[in-house]
Formats: C-alpha cells, sequence, structure tokens
C-alpha cells in the first residue's frame, strides 16, 4: 500500500500464494512428520528414531520439496532459515499419572554432535493426556552437516508418545521462512 499525494494504491494477488517465487518473504517450503506408531519412553530421553512418514492424508498439503530422514535424523532439502516445530503426544497406559513429559528438538551443524536445542514438557493427570511442544528457529546453512533430530522421554515407565498413521498426534512441521 503506497500513498502520494493524498491518493493511496494498493497491489494484489489472487490465490494462496502457494506459487509464489522469489518474492522476499514467500514460503518456499513445509512439509510435516508423524509417528505411526506408539512409542514407549522412560526417564532417559531416547530418540524418535522408527515409524515415522510424511503426512499423506486429511487433504495434507506440503510443498516446495521433501525432508529426507534416516533412523530419525532428518535432512533439509535446501539451505535457508527453517522453523522447525515438534509436538509429542503423551498417554499412560491404564489411565495412570505421568508428571514430567518431555520432547526435545537436537541439531547439529557438523553432521555429527547433536546437541539439545529446545524442549517442551507436560504433566499428565490421571487418566488423561498431554502434548510437550517445542520448536526452534535453524539457520541451515549446509544440508550435509546441519540436521537435526527429535526425542522423548517420561518420569513413569507406563508414558508414552501416541501416533496414527490417520492423522497427526506426535508430529514434526518444518518450514523454510527465508533464504541463509
Amino acid at each position: 500500500h503506497a500513498q502520494f499525494a493524498g491518493v493511496c494504491t494498493a497491489t494484489s494477488f489472487v490465490g494462496n500464494g502457494a506459487n509464489l517465487t522469489g518474492v522476499p518473504g514467500a514460503l518456499s517450503f513445509a512439509q510435516q512428520w508423524r509417528l505411526t506408531s506408539n512409542k514407549s519412553t522412560s526417564s532417559t530421553s531416547s530418540d524418535i528414531s522408527a515409524n515415522l512418514e510424511v503426512v499423506d492424508s486429511g487433504g495434507y498439503g506440503g510443498t516446495g520439496g521433501t525432508m529426507t530422514e534416516s533412523s530419525g535424523i532428518f535432512t533439509f532439502p535446501s539451505t535457508g532459515i527453517y522453523l522447525i516445530m515438534a509436538k509429542g503426544s503423551y498417554a499412560v497406559s491404564g489411565g495412570g499419572q505421568s508428571d514430567y513429559n518431555e520432547m526435545d528438538l537436537h541439531t547439529t551443524t557438523d553432521g555429527s554432535s547433536f546437541n539439545r536445542a529446545a524442549i517442551g514438557w507436560c504433566c499428565i493427570v490421571s487418566g488423561g493426556y498431554g502434548t510437550a511442544a517445542c520448536d526452534f528457529v535453524f539457520n541451515v546453512t549446509n544440508t550435509s552437516t546441519h540436521k537435526v533430530k527429535f526425542r522423548g522421554a517420561s518420569e513413569s515407565s507406563s508414558a508414552y508418545l501416541t501416533a496414527n498413521t490417520n492423522d497427526n498426534q506426535t508430529h514434526f512441521t518444518f518450514m523454510r521462512i527465508a533464504a541463509t
């Protein structure tokens, strides 16, 4: 919206902007992955390294390429600034309680040494559910060395991450929000 000598003009477009390229601020990549099978957790944080898939139901609309995943380690399709969001949905077997449940997001910039970049917690009261969520803005300057993985932990041995192949329960979102 520009204004000159009391006259206001505007530029607009029709559509959702999904096909815009070369436009500063245009979202060029978005993808979601999810856990497809429940995962037991323990008091020691462990990698979420199996039963992962790209979301493929409910009118899913990822765009701009694909992340690759190997044993729970995700590789980015191109360099850029990425917003990474992780949500761990927790439940307790037998309707119990778990006061401490976490979702961790770990990054590496050298391809091998992962460090926790973000963490989220939740508490589950008797018979309930909880969601531990965290997010991180990651500057991916080299797709060979800059990677991410996710971990979960619970204080109760009967707590677990919930999952399903038909809807997002424990899931991860990747969006390229800017060039590097």
